[in-house]
């Protein structure tokens, strides 16, 4: 293998809105080559030998300068980055002369299995990455290059646990369809269509859902790509279907699991279809790719939100997303929004995380006041080495799903400051950041706390039906947990009966979902759902005969278990210096306060430091001073926030 040089970047014309575009020059080759490693199965348990058959066959093509003022054609990559310490390299011919740039090896291995001849535009080798300043604008202009290209194709990577299979019968529900809907008049087609049920164990469930945990999905960037695009052909080996068809996959199986949640399959046929189903349903991976793939459905739509709810969405609502550099976490979604020219943020690689982060939030707190401050929930240490203010959200960090109105109706949110109005500022600390002043009340502060509670996703009634399950025992052991603590609440609750109010009520945050899917206060009927739980009534022996009997229970304690699982995940239950019981931060100690911020619904844990300033450990909910109970003008201080 003979040695090139380096490739050199030539700077791109910015007054004409130049890119470059790519074009693959031994397709043919490369092609044959990819075909006779899959097809030798010596080969596929040997790395090294495939590593050098590719090395001698390189990827060869040509960089052109073009403008996106002009009409292009060209097909635009999507793909994850992968490891950056394994490079492989490609050659780029000018002319007489061939220069070195070196790619990872999924960028590869996507070069090497998607077969087209036309121009590609693809990131790592389309911009200059050692360039700050072409990055900058590059970045800017990615929306529109994914909007005008003829098609995305999106690499999902090398055929792997039956992923061959998969699209196959993914491809085979729009065939069957087709079939079926072509049966009837034409009038009734559309209604068919929305109806479509394919029969059960259509798809191969386990291997769906190795397809949703492949790296490709957990990408940031994905969102804007995918949502720009007009047309999406995702690509999994050497097989490719259209992105619109497993969105259709999607609701066909959001349909079924409806079906099987009013029915409670889910909790009767283990190991069956639908049980199965709700296991997927309900897991993380499987949430974020449909987050995803959904986003096509706005396809070509861009800037229909703002900045905060495409950060909400993505970050608070979804878990787990990635991004190779964590200022793209933020320069990822400026493409989406529709305020990002007003909040005057721009992608500007040559500031630092900590920069870039600082900004957003002060920019977000001067658009929509203290509510930016419900997201900054510490799962880090606190102290003089903290990299961001406790007011900045840390957007590479994991965020919990806030305590307080997010997502909820109109007609149900706690008021814990009443209606008043906020005050804040911000002023010059002498050190790097500014210091927020916050005007509100302490109203108590922290005496006992419980062990921190473990992460889990919202699942689904699946999980309640064994109570051998370790994920069913840690969470029987949340109520183990508040209720030996609530023995510290002296008398603030003055009698037994509202003391079992605040523990089920701090359970779920007094919240309850409707069926419609809406929020509002946690009635009687979760009252109901956290006793049957904590008796622990569940058993993995109970017969199918049995859990139907109690359908009526299952449903209680399911609408009491949600919520709980959702509110309590990664946090702590804790008692007042007065007596009140409450759930926060993970980090909240004893002798932390406890403050209300005017204007905010929810209480803040507060952490004193020793120049008598104050860093945020994040929301609360605090059963009795929920609804301005401790409210009192004559007791308003200034909270100086670092």
């Amino acid at each position: 293998m003979s040695q090139s040089k380096p490739y050199v970047y030539r700077p791109l014309d910015r007054s004409r809105r130049e890119i470059r575009l790519i074009k693959i020059l031994n397709l043919d080759e490369i092609l044959f080559v990819t075909e006779t490693i899959e097809s030798d199965p010596e080969l596929h348990g040997d790395p090294d030998r495939v590593r050098a058959i590719e090395d001698d066959i390189a990827v060869r093509c040509t960089v052109s300068h073009v403008s996106l003022e002009d009409r292009l054609v060209y097909v635009a990559f999507s793909y994850a980055w992968g490891g950056l310490s394994d490079k492989r390299r490609i050659i780029i011919e000018e002319g007489e002369h061939e220069y070195e740039l070196l790619v990872t090896q999924n960028l590869l291995s996507a070069l090497r299995h998607i077969a087209t001849d036309a121009q590609l535009w693809i990131d790592a080798i389309c911009i200059n990455q050692a360039d700050d300043m072409e990055k900058n604008w590059q970045v800017q202009q990615m929306w529109t290059i994914y909007h005008d290209a003829q098609y995305v194709a999106a690499w999902l990577g090398l055929a792997a646990d039956d992923s061959d299979l998969v699209l196959a019968q993914i491809a085979g529900v729009s065939e069957g369809m087709v079939r079926d809907i072509d049966k009837y008049p034409s009038l009734e087609r559309q209604q068919r269509f929305l109806n479509y049920t394919p029969p059960t164990n259509f798809l191969s469930l386990s291997a769906f859902s190795a397809l949703t945990k492949r790296s490709y999905w957990r990408r940031v960037w994905i969102q804007q790509e995918l949502q720009a695009s007009q047309n999406v052909l995702l690509h999994c080996g050497r097989k490719h279907i259209h992105l619109s068809l497993v969105d259709l996959v999607l609701n066909i199986l959001h349909r079924m699991h409806i079906d099987l949640r009013r029915t409670n399959l889910g909790a009767v046929q283990r190991d069956s279809f639908e049980a199965n189903l709700g296991y997927l349903k309900g897991d993380e991976s499987m949430i974020i790719a449909s987050a995803a793939i959904k986003s096509h459905c706005f396809r070509g739509r861009k800037g229909t939100r703002p900045l905060a709810s495409l950060l909400r969405d993505t970050y608070i609502l979804r878990k787990g997303l990635e991004a190779s550099n964590p200022r793209d976490r933020i320069f990822a979604l400026l493409g989406m929004s529709s305020d990002a020219a007003d909040l005057r943020i721009v992608p500007d690689y040559s500031k630092s995380k900590v920069q870039v982060y600082t900004e957003v939030a002060i920019a977000l707190i001067g658009q929509m006041g203290l509510e930016v401050l419900t997201w900054c929930n510490s799962t880090a240490s606190l102290g003089e080495d903290c990299h961001l203010p406790s007011w900045a959200p840390d957007w590479d960090s994991p965020l919990l799903r806030p305590l307080g109105k997010f997502l909820r109706t109109p007609d149900f949110r706690h008021m814990a400051s009443k209606d008043s109005a906020p005050r804040f500022r911000f002023f010059d600390s002498g050190n790097k950041f500014p210091i927020l002043g916050a005007s509100g009340i302490q109203v108590d502060s922290i005496a006992v706390v419980g062990e921190p509670l473990a992460h889990f996703p919202v699942g689904d009634l699946t999980w309640l039906t064994n109570d051998q399950d370790p994920n069913c025992q840690l969470q029987l052991g949340w109520l183990s947990d508040i209720e030996q603590l609530s023995k510290h609440c002296k008398n603030v609750y003055g009698s037994s009966q509202a003391l079992e109010d605040a523990i089920w009520r701090t359970l779920t945050a007094d919240m309850e979902f409707t069926p419609e899917g809406k929020y509002q206060r946690a009635s009687r009927a979760m009252q109901k759902g956290y006793l049957l739980y904590r008796t622990g009534f569940f058993r993995a022996t109970m017969s199918r005969r049995e859990l139907q009997k109690r359908s009526d229970d299952i449903r209680l304690v399911a609408n009491f278990w949600r919520p709980m699982v959702s509110q309590c995940s990664r946090r702590k239950f804790f008692v007042s210096q007065q007596g009140y019981l409450g759930v926060g931060p993970s980090a909240a100690s004893p002798g932390d306060t406890i403050a209300i911020l005017l204007g905010l619904d929810m209480p803040l844990v507060l952490r004193p430091t020793k120049n008598g300033h104050y860093q945020i450990l994040g929301e609360a909910y605090v059963h009795g001073i929920m609804n301005g109970e401790r409210m009192d003008d004559s007791l308003v201080q200034e909270f100086k926030i670092c």
